[in-house]
């Protein structure tokens, strides 16, 4: 396989809030297509376990709970079938993140908190049962344990700062709320996809907070009913939107690459203007000395004339993925310091 740049992608919610099956549903969805975008795993073995959990699922039978043992995929994401990343996605059990770490501590819990602070984009579920009804000021703070808004908070907070640190750039932060056919959209007396997102600001800040570029996007998976036996209706399974996600997340890494190669490029262009006024300034004489410095002099142009086209070809290659994911990121409210981006402006309800 050809050298791919590697995003490692985080999942982090509360217990029984969906990472599990919304993976699932996300890598069974991007199988088949969208969009001219598509996943598949690298390795064959672990790509037939996922999609036979996931066609257990649809003859009925519920997700396994992840162990204290993570489950690690690396996923390649492909644009007109043509690789472009390699997702490095990590499956932790949802009490992973607010165990405690050290000697008397969780294995798994370290490892997450590692694996999020290493992340170009972090995924956060919060459980759409949640949102029913409107996030009252006096249901705020049970729903937040419920959901561990707080941990979740914390953990983005110490993210951004390691980050920030270590000089490297801010992931994007997913919002997800899974199982959102359980809640009413008819608008009235129903919910608002505004109304909701609005509740989320309240609920998390700190995503939304100065240079951090956040998403936040309903996904369902369907209707999942329970039944007696702890299995699932099998007609049920019904993914919808869970690839807006994904479509958010390469589009950030694309602006967020073209954007530092824009950068760069620009460097560039100074080191070149600078080693042609030296050139211009050299003296016309053949003495040995004065050949040798145009000689170097000329390699270092050279060698910057060709950095400057490869990072030129990279950045046109992230601004044609830009436009063309963009365009497909449908109803799904972004923000950039709290405001919405313009450059992903959705329809509104």
């Amino acid at each position: 396989m050809q050298e791919l740049p590697t995003l490692t992608v985080s999942m982090i919610g509360a217990p029984g809030s969906g990472k599990s099956t919304y993976l699932h549903a996300l890598y069974a969805t991007m199988t088949r297509g969208v969009g001219n975008c598509n996943l598949h795993e690298v390795t064959n073995n672990a790509d037939v376990q996922i999609l036979e959990s996931w066609h257990d699922l649809g003859q009925g039978t519920s997700l396994p709970q992840t162990s204290v043992k993570p489950i690690s995929y690396r996923f390649v994401f492909s644009r007109e079938m043509n690789p472009s990343a390699l997702l490095d996605w990590t499956d932790f059990r949802g009490g992973a993140l607010h165990d405690f770490v050290g000697v008397d501590g969780s294995l798994d819990t370290q490892t997450l908190l590692n694996k999020i602070s290493l992340s170009q984009a972090i995924f956060v579920t919060l459980d759409g049962e949640h949102f029913r009804k409107p996030v009252t000021p006096e249901r705020r703070e049970p729903l937040a344990r419920a959901m561990v808004t707080h941990r979740i908070s914390s953990v983005i907070t110490e993210t951004l700062t390691r980050r920030t640190a270590r000089g490297l750039a801010w992931p994007s932060i997913t919002i997800l709320i899974t199982k959102a056919d359980l809640i009413d959209w008819g608008g009235g007396p129903g919910r608002t996809l505004t109304g909701v997102v609005d509740e989320v600001r309240n609920l998390l800040p700190v995503a939304f907070q100065p240079r951090v570029c956040t998403a936040v996007c309903p996904v369902t998976v369907g209707p999942l009913q329970t039944l007696p036996d702890g299995n699932v209706r099998p007609d049920g399974v019904d993914p919808n939107d869970v690839h807006l996600p994904l479509m958010f997340t390469m589009t950030h890494y694309y602006r967020t690459a073209a954007h530092l190669d824009d950068q760069h490029l620009g460097k560039l262009a100074a080191e070149r203007g600078s080693l042609k006024e030296r050139l211009a300034a050299l003296p016309q004489s053949s003495r040995r000395a004065v050949r040798d410095q145009r000689l170097r002099l000329e390699q270092e142009l050279r060698a910057v004339e060709a950095e400057i086209g490869h990072n030129q070809r990279r950045y046109d290659q992230s601004t044609q993925a830009i436009s063309a994911l963009a365009a497909r990121l449908g109803n799904l409210r972004v923000f950039e310091g709290g405001s919405p981006a313009r450059w992903a402006a959705g329809r509104r309800a």
